[in-house]
C-alpha cells in the first residue's frame, strides 16, 4: 500500500494599504493597512487591521480618494508601534496584492525607517494580481473596480478606497482569478492533441481524466466542457455526440471520487447557454 504525501496547506495574505500620497520614495507613509488570511485559496476569517499615524498630514488628493482625514489619525498607533504585529501575520506566508510593487514599496520604506529588513525576506513570496490580470485581459482596464465588474464581485460598499474592504474584494477577485486558471490548466489537458478519443478508447480517456485530476483537497475541481470554443478549432473532432459522451464519461470518472474533493460544474466559458442541455 502506497502512502500519499501529506498535504502541506497553502497559507496565503491578502493585503491592501491606503497612504497619504504616491510616492514612499518622496516620503509618502502609509495610513491603514489590512491583511486578509487565505489557506488553500479560501478565507479563514483571521484578519488583521489598522489604521497608522503617518506622522505627516496626508494630500488632499489623496483624502478624495480614501476619505481617511489627518484629525481621524492623530490619536492612531505609529507603524512603528504595529510593526512586530503585522509581521508577525504575514511571516512566512505568500502575499497577494493588487499593484504590488506600490504596496511592497510603502511596507519596505516603513521598515527601513526601523532598520529592518525588506518584507521579502520574511515571506514566502508574493502574488500579484493586477500583473495576472493584464495578462488575461490585455488592452483592457484591470483596476479592482474594473476586476470586480468583470467577475460579478458586489463592490456596491466601495464609495471610498479602505484597506479591509478592497482586501475582501481583492480575495474574491483572486479566488475567481485563480479558478479561471484551474480552468485554462484543465482545459488544455483535456483536449490535449494526445488525449485518448473517449469514443474509441474510452478506458484510456477516463484514466487519463482522472491523471488530469489533483490529488488532494487543495481546492474544488472544476471541469470546463466548452464545446463551441473547441468545435471552431477541431470541428471534425468535437461534434455534439462526442461532447455529450465526454459529459457522461466525466460524470463517470467523478462518481467514485469524494464529493468534498470533486464537483463537476458544466458551463459555458464564453457566454450564452450550456451546450447539450447541460448547466
Amino acid at each position: 500500500m502506497t502512502h500519499q504525501p501529506a498535504h502541506t496547506p497553502l497559507r496565503q495574505i491578502v493585503l491592501d494599504t491606503e497612504t497619504t500620497g504616491l510616492s514612499a520614495k518622496h516620503g509618502e507613509r502609509i495610513i491603514e493597512i489590512a491583511c486578509l488570511e487565505l489557506i488553500d485559496f479560501k478565507p479563514t476569517g483571521r484578519t488583521l487591521h489598522h489604521y497608522i499615524n503617518p506622522q505627516r498630514r496626508c494630500h488632499p488628493e489623496a483624502t478624495q480618494v480614501h476619505g481617511i482625514t489627518d484629525a481621524f489619525l492623530q490619536d492612531k498607533p505609529t507603524f512603528a508601534e504595529l510593526a512586530d504585529d503585522i509581521l508577525a501575520f504575514v511571516a512566512g506566508a505568500t502575499l497577494v496584492i493588487h499593484n504590488a510593487p506600490f504596496d511592497l514599496g510603502f511596507l519596505n520604506a516603513e521598515l527601513l525607517h526601523l532598520k529592518r529588513p525588506a518584507l521579502q525576506k520574511q515571506i514566502a513570496g508574493v502574488v500579484d494580481t493586477l500583473a495576472i490580470a493584464r495578462k488575461n485581459f490585455p488592452n483592457q482596464r484591470n483596476s479592482l473596480d474594473a476586476l470586480c465588474a468583470r467577475f460579478g464581485v458586489d463592490r456596491s460598499a466601495r464609495h471610498f478606497h479602505g484597506a479591509l474592504l478592497d482586501a475582501q474584494l481583492l480575495a474574491e477577485v483572486y479566488q475567481r482569478l485563480h479558478k479561471q486558471a484551474a480552468e485554462r490548466e484543465l482545459l488544455a489537458k483535456l483536449n490535449h492533441p494526445k488525449a485518448p478519443c473517449p469514443l474509441t478508447h474510452h478506458g484510456d480517456w477516463l484514466t487519463h481524466l482522472t491523471g488530469c485530476l489533483p490529488t488532494d483537497a487543495r481546492m474544488e475541481v472544476t471541469l470546463v466542457l466548452h464545446y463551441a470554443a473547441t468545435a471552431k478549432a477541431n470541428p471534425h473532432q468535437h461534434t455534439p455526440q462526442r461532447y455529450s459522451y465526454r459529459v457522461c464519461a466525466l460524470d463517470v470518472a467523478l462518481s467514485s471520487m469524494p464529493a468534498s474533493q470533486c464537483r463537476l460544474i458544466h458551463i459555458n466559458a464564453f457566454g450564452g447557454d450550456a451546450p447539450c442541455g447541460q448547466t
